[in-house]
């Protein structure tokens, strides 16, 4: 057991560098490590996912392909929105839900604006509501960032060099 464990780690050590030295290599994936929550696997997954881009007319259409969209109730007159449904890739709205906490949590100052636009989101809406609006941000920053516009919510440079740290000399 010890050495499939072992063997194990090796396979995972190996497909994380192939992920980095792809990442580092790809100019799209270097835009998407730009964006505040966005980290080595998570740019991996998404354009992964994604494909060419020019599939998808309008960041609308983006946010619905990954099931980010509000749901929306409508009965009679009244209309009600609510958090996101059961659509989309489940794989890459996870990656973008751990993005969207990692920029909740984040102390950086390039997050900032985008932190305080969720923590007075969140005195009014539920926390999930929140993350998914957050997520909902980031992949309208992701069409924006793979269509060459550069989104509002980038790093700084001292966060890149970070989230890259080791990725350039062990490749």
């Amino acid at each position: 057991m010890f050495e499939d464990f072992d063997n194990a780690s090796g396979r995972r050590i190996a497909f994380y560098q192939q992920i980095g030295k792809n990442v580092m290599e790809s100019p799209l994936m270097g835009r998407l490590m730009r964006l505040c929550g966005i980290r080595l696997i998570s740019a991996y997954a998404i354009l992964a996912s994604i494909g060419d881009i020019n599939r998808f007319e309008c960041p609308k259409e983006l946010v619905s392909y990954f099931g980010l969209a509000p749901r929306v109730r409508q009965s009679g007159l009244s209309t009600r929105t609510g958090g996101v449904g059961d659509e989309g890739r489940r794989d890459v709205r996870a990656v973008l839900t751990q993005a969207a906490y990692s920029v909740l949590k984040s102390k950086n100052e390039s997050g900032k604006k985008l932190k305080e636009w969720a923590l007075k989101l969140k005195a009014r809406k539920h926390l999930h509501l929140v993350i998914s609006a957050i997520a909902r941000k980031i992949a309208v920053a992701v069409w924006y960032a793979l269509k060459g516009f550069i989104p509002e919510i980038l790093d700084a440079e001292k966060e890149l060099n970070a989230k890259l740290k080791g990725r350039r000399g062990t490749l």
